[in-house]
């Protein structure tokens, strides 16, 4: 099923609006079925692209990460940049910690309520369960910065 969104919606109406002016001239019967099959030719292809075009949007960019589970070392990864994928790494829903403008640790919410096992003191605060840490650009998840990868990557080995 597509699902469009309003501005889409609204591209469709108008270009369903200007071919009928288009057509409006033609008044005999076989210019009216030309210009209908016109209409439907193009609204194919504007769909077709429309699709094509959501296809690309919902293909999900990945992202470098940090990864830290309770008792392991750190280690860099590259994962789908999903609420689903965060989810499952930390084991549940999500919270986050700003680190920087550009970085965050993703944690598990209610990792002490569910009594999560103790992972590392981080600059001062203690995380329970396993910990992420991503990139933020336009308050969306993303890259680490390279320069920031190995410096969090030293930090963290060094309060295992």
């Amino acid at each position: 099923m597509i699902r469009w969104t309003q501005e889409e919606l609204a591209s469709m109406r108008e270009w369903d609006r200007q071919v009928e002016r288009d057509a409006a001239p033609k008044r005999s019967p076989e210019g009216k079925a030309r210009a209908k099959a016109q209409k439907a030719a193009r609204y194919r292809a504007h769909r077709a692209k429309k699709e094509e075009a959501s296809a690309v949007r919902k293909e999900e960019p990945s992202i470098h990460i940090i990864y830290k589970a309770p008792g392991l070392p750190p280690e860099p990864r590259e994962i789908p940049n999903t609420l689903e994928e965060l989810q499952a790494l930390v084991g549940g829903c999500i919270e986050t910690v700003t680190l920087a403008s550009d970085a965050v640790i993703i944690c598990n919410e209610e990792g002490r309520l569910r009594h999560l096992p103790f992972n590392c003191r981080f600059l001062g605060v203690g995380f329970v369960g396993p910990l992420v840490i991503a990139g933020v650009r336009d308050d969306s998840f993303a890259d680490l910065p390279e320069c920031c990868t190995e410096l969090l990557l030293d930090a963290l080995r060094s309060v295992m």
